[in-house]
Protein backbone atom coordinates (compact mmCIF):
# COMPACT_ATOMS: atom_id res chain seq x y z
CA UNK A 1 0.00 0.00 0.00
CA UNK A 2 1.01 3.58 -0.90
CA UNK A 3 0.75 5.89 2.42
CA UNK A 4 -0.62 8.97 0.79
CA UNK A 5 -0.95 11.09 4.34
CA UNK A 6 -0.27 14.90 3.95
CA UNK A 7 -1.49 14.03 0.20
CA UNK A 8 -3.92 16.54 -0.71
CA UNK A 9 -6.21 15.65 -3.86
CA UNK A 10 -8.97 17.10 -5.50
CA UNK A 11 -11.22 14.74 -7.15
CA UNK A 12 -13.98 15.58 -9.66
CA UNK A 13 -17.12 13.25 -10.29
CA UNK A 14 -16.70 11.88 -7.14
CA UNK A 15 -19.96 10.11 -6.64
CA UNK A 16 -20.29 8.31 -10.12
CA UNK A 17 -19.08 4.26 -9.62
CA UNK A 18 -15.66 5.17 -10.74
CA UNK A 19 -15.55 8.27 -8.90
CA UNK A 20 -16.16 6.22 -5.74
CA UNK A 21 -13.85 3.80 -6.40
CA UNK A 22 -11.33 6.61 -6.68
CA UNK A 23 -12.54 7.90 -3.55
CA UNK A 24 -12.47 4.84 -1.70
CA UNK A 25 -8.86 3.73 -2.98
CA UNK A 26 -7.58 6.98 -1.78
CA UNK A 27 -9.26 7.01 1.22
CA UNK A 28 -7.66 3.66 2.47
CA UNK A 29 -4.27 5.32 1.65
CA UNK A 30 -4.82 8.01 4.00
CA UNK A 31 -5.20 10.86 1.17
CA UNK A 32 -6.80 14.39 2.58
CA UNK A 33 -9.87 14.44 -0.71
CA UNK A 34 -11.54 17.23 -1.66
CA UNK A 35 -14.75 15.12 -3.60
CA UNK A 36 -16.45 16.96 -6.07
CA UNK A 37 -19.90 16.31 -7.93
CA UNK A 38 -23.15 18.12 -8.60
CA UNK A 39 -25.40 16.19 -7.05
CA UNK A 40 -25.72 17.11 -2.90
CA UNK A 41 -27.76 13.59 -1.94
CA UNK A 42 -25.07 11.50 -3.60
CA UNK A 43 -22.66 13.46 -1.63
CA UNK A 44 -23.38 13.73 1.46
CA UNK A 45 -23.50 9.40 0.93
CA UNK A 46 -20.43 9.30 0.34
CA UNK A 47 -19.22 11.99 3.43
CA UNK A 48 -21.48 9.37 5.37
CA UNK A 49 -19.06 6.54 3.86
CA UNK A 50 -15.91 8.19 4.22
CA UNK A 51 -16.19 10.71 7.17
CA UNK A 52 -12.68 12.57 7.02
CA UNK A 53 -13.16 13.74 3.13
CA UNK A 54 -14.40 17.53 2.97
CA UNK A 55 -17.45 17.31 -0.23
CA UNK A 56 -17.94 20.43 -2.57
CA UNK A 57 -21.25 20.76 -5.10
CA UNK A 58 -20.03 22.33 -8.04
CA UNK A 59 -21.07 21.89 -11.62
CA UNK A 60 -17.90 21.97 -13.68
CA UNK A 61 -19.36 23.12 -16.75
CA UNK A 62 -19.98 26.55 -15.06
CA UNK A 63 -16.56 27.76 -16.94
CA UNK A 64 -16.53 31.01 -15.29
CA UNK A 65 -16.54 29.96 -11.78
CA UNK A 66 -13.98 27.43 -12.12
CA UNK A 67 -10.75 29.91 -11.64
CA UNK A 68 -12.41 30.81 -8.12
CA UNK A 69 -13.52 27.33 -7.04
CA UNK A 70 -9.55 26.34 -8.09
CA UNK A 71 -8.86 29.32 -5.69
CA UNK A 72 -11.62 27.86 -2.92
CA UNK A 73 -10.03 24.49 -2.88
CA UNK A 74 -6.56 26.00 -2.58
CA UNK A 75 -7.62 27.77 0.90
CA UNK A 76 -9.05 24.67 2.13
CA UNK A 77 -5.83 23.01 1.23
CA UNK A 78 -3.41 25.92 2.52
CA UNK A 79 -2.09 26.08 -1.27
CA UNK A 80 -1.30 22.92 -2.02
CA UNK A 81 -3.13 20.70 -4.45
CA UNK A 82 -0.87 17.77 -4.78
CA UNK A 83 -3.00 15.82 -7.59
CA UNK A 84 -5.61 16.97 -9.39
CA UNK A 85 -7.94 13.65 -11.03
CA UNK A 86 -10.49 15.14 -13.70
CA UNK A 87 -13.10 12.43 -13.34
CA UNK A 88 -15.90 13.95 -14.13
CA UNK A 89 -17.45 13.35 -17.44
CA UNK A 90 -20.95 12.51 -19.28
CA UNK A 91 -21.50 10.11 -22.66
CA UNK A 92 -24.76 10.91 -24.53
CA UNK A 93 -23.90 7.93 -26.79
CA UNK A 94 -25.70 8.18 -30.34
CA UNK A 95 -25.12 7.50 -33.99
CA UNK A 96 -23.26 10.29 -35.29
CA UNK A 97 -26.42 10.95 -37.88
CA UNK A 98 -28.39 10.60 -34.66
CA UNK A 99 -26.66 13.18 -32.31
CA UNK A 100 -27.63 17.22 -31.44
CA UNK A 101 -25.21 19.07 -32.16
CA UNK A 102 -26.05 20.72 -28.53
CA UNK A 103 -25.82 17.11 -27.35
CA UNK A 104 -22.20 17.15 -28.91
CA UNK A 105 -21.00 20.40 -27.28
CA UNK A 106 -21.99 19.20 -24.02
CA UNK A 107 -19.66 16.60 -23.86
CA UNK A 108 -17.36 18.26 -25.15
CA UNK A 109 -17.37 20.98 -22.73
CA UNK A 110 -17.91 18.85 -20.10
CA UNK A 111 -15.15 16.08 -21.02
CA UNK A 112 -12.41 18.31 -22.51
CA UNK A 113 -13.05 21.75 -21.87
CA UNK A 114 -13.74 22.05 -18.30
CA UNK A 115 -10.74 19.58 -18.04
CA UNK A 116 -8.41 21.76 -19.57
CA UNK A 117 -9.98 24.52 -17.27
CA UNK A 118 -9.48 22.86 -14.03
CA UNK A 119 -5.92 21.71 -15.10
CA UNK A 120 -4.50 24.96 -16.53
CA UNK A 121 -6.25 27.10 -13.30
CA UNK A 122 -4.63 24.06 -10.54
CA UNK A 123 -1.34 24.35 -12.27
CA UNK A 124 -0.81 27.99 -12.48
CA UNK A 125 -1.93 27.98 -8.62
CA UNK A 126 0.79 25.62 -8.53
CA UNK A 127 3.71 27.29 -10.74
CA UNK A 128 3.24 30.40 -8.33
CA UNK A 129 4.66 28.47 -5.43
Amino acid sequence: MIDLKNINILVTGATGVIGNSIVKKLYENNAKIIATGTNQDKLNKLKEKYTNIIIKKFDILNHDSIEEFIDEINKIFKDKIDILINNAGITLDNLAIRMKKDEWDKVIDLNLTSTFLLSKYTIKKNVKK
